[in-house]
């Protein structure tokens, strides 16, 4: 079965920087693209929250736009989680010291316009993609488990008997000496 190709939406204010970064993914056959292009933060923001050409498989972002820097389209696109809304490539013609500060405001991965070749700006784009949805599914499991654990103190405080789990203190021989209340509902 043949992959559909992923949608790689551009947000780069420079025409000729889109068509070399379309020029390396497309050099590579590992995968099929296809492209978008917003030539400011603003109309790029626009273009995935209303999803104007689809879905985006990966955003490659330039750090420095006409209206706006990357860690502010971070900023949007978070929406005020530590995740955005698609998986996130700043290309970044700054210093690599800032590469911290960018997967802190929820980039999966930066590269260098520099040193950008075919190869890494493939391997960054599929790094950037794997990352996202390990993200994603971490996120997924960390609210299924905070749900989970809601629902057992609500269940826990609402029984009518006294209830308590207890831990057992054990000495060096593995006798019970002690216990210690770990939980008690408001019956107890």
């Amino acid at each position: 079965m043949e992959k559909l190709p992923w949608h790689i939406l551009l947000i780069e204010d420079n025409v000729e920087d889109c068509a070399d970064m379309r020029q390396m993914l497309l050099g590579t056959a590992t995968r099929r693209y296809r492209f978008s292009e917003a030539h400011s933060g603003a109309e790029g923001v626009r273009k995935i929250l209303h999803q104007e050409n689809g879905p985006v498989d990966c955003v490659l972002l330039d750090y420095g736009l006409p209206d706006m820097d990357a860690p502010e389209v971070l900023a949007l696109l978070c929406n005020g989680t530590d995740l955005p809304l698609c998986p996130v490539v700043v290309i970044t013609g700054a210093a690599v010291e800032e590469g911290q500060a960018l997967l802190s405001a929820g980039a999966q991965d930066f590269i260098g316009k520099r040193w950008t070749s075919a190869d890494s700006l493939t391997r960054a784009v599929e790094n950037a993609v794997d990352r996202y949805a390990l993200q994603a599914e971490r996120r997924r499991v960390e609210n299924a488990l905070r749900i989970s654990a809601e629902r057992y103190r609500a269940l826990f405080n609402s029984i009518d008997a006294g209830y308590a789990v207890v831990e057992l203190i054990f000495d060096s021989d593995g006798n019970s000496v002690d216990a210690r209340y770990i939980q008690v509902n408001p019956a107890f």
